[in-house]
């Protein structure tokens, strides 16, 4: 084995026991199996068998499962959580920090991929692409469209990007050299100048007021949680769109079915809620002015992959003791979680 750097150890060469609570392609799988014990459990079929099997678990590989307390206290051998997605929020980062367990994530894979649907979401919203697909559908397109119908251009216009990550800035660029869009951007680290003319910051209230189109990327924290509320969209200009593509609970959804049903905001695209699935019974399902998607900012073939890949150089890399490219900061972690294994396996 070639040497590790310093505040890195590597574990002994007997294999541990990864759980993957995620369906992985048969060429990862053989990655892992490879070099350590696989176990794959789907939680959302059997949720007894995966809690049956985390106590087994030196590491767990995947996404969109709750990992809470209850469960995390089962998986007492645990040392790293590799998330086959950009946000973490499905895992109570409060234990991992606790017990000094690594996490992992995908992030710098998904961005340009949640950026085009941002846009397509946006260009569906302002031409009313749904509506005019169900005239179409519904067999009542029997003469021209008229201007009861007609949609907004996208080009030309004002766009505010909530949140100014990876994600923002991929729709930004999109926007002003693709769309020549004015763009306004807030995030909580302002910058004196943006990247370009085009492409600017501004206070909250400013870029609600301006924009003809706003976009929220921003991950969920107690300071993001129902960040767009009433008088967040209050605010806003009547006729205007709002799309989500970073987490459900930084919107108020009751607020935004009330923007929608007074005429205020033109329509709605969005991909994430407050609850995933989204409740039969949401009437942000039903709503003929909300493009409702089912979650798909990263799925694509290509992007997929490269995420699922991605985690399992994570997963592994740390496992051998070296530093994975995409672990997330962790107050509490003072050391490699597999220094102990270490010292536990020699």
């Amino acid at each position: 084995m070639s040497a590790s750097p310093p505040h890195f150890s590597l574990v002994s060469s007997r294999p541990m026991n990864v759980v993957s609570y995620r369906l992985l392609p048969e060429s990862l799988c053989e990655r892992i199996a490879r070099h350590h014990n696989l176990i794959c459990v789907d939680p959302f079929r059997d949720a007894k068998e995966f809690e049956r099997v985390l106590p087994l678990a030196d590491a767990l590989i995947g996404a969109a499962w709750k990992l809470d307390r209850r469960q995390l206290d089962l998986a007492t051998r645990l040392k790293v959580v590799s998330s086959i997605s950009a946000g973490v929020d499905h895992v109570d980062t409060q234990v991992l920090k606790e017990r000094d367990i690594m996490l992992c994530s995908s992030r710098g894979k998904v961005e340009a991929c949640v950026a085009d649907l941002a846009l397509a979401l946006m260009l569906a919203i302002s031409r009313r692409l749904p509506e005019m697909q169900t005239l179409v559908r519904d067999g009542n397109w029997r003469q021209p469209v008229g201007p009861e119908l007609f949609g907004m251009d996208v080009h030309g216009k004002t766009l505010g990007i909530i949140g100014f990550g990876g994600i923002g800035q991929a729709i930004a660029q999109r926007a002003a050299l693709g769309f020549d869009m004015q763009v306004l951007y807030h995030r909580r680290t302002q910058q004196a100048q943006g990247p370009s003319s085009r492409i600017q910051p501004a206070p909250m209230s400013v870029l609600l007021k301006s924009a003809d189109l706003v976009v929220c990327t921003l991950p969920i924290s107690p300071d993001t949680y129902h960040l767009m509320n009433t008088q967040a969209f209050e605010q806003m200009k009547t006729g205007s769109i709002f799309i989500n593509v970073g987490r459900g609970g930084t919107v108020d959804e009751q607020a935004l079915l009330q923007a929608l049903d007074s005429g205020k905001l033109l329509g709605a695209g969005l991909d994430v809620y407050a609850t995933e699935p989204l409740p039969q019974e949401s009437r942000l399902r039903t709503h003929p002015r909300v493009l409702a998607l089912p979650h798909i900012g990263g799925a694509t073939q290509e992007t997929r992959f490269a995420m699922l890949n991605y985690a399992v150089d994570n997963l592994l890399n740390a496992l051998a003791g070296q530093p994975p490219t995409g672990i997330v900061a962790l107050s509490g972690l003072t050391h490699h979680p597999c220094e102990q294994a270490t010292k536990r396996n020699v």
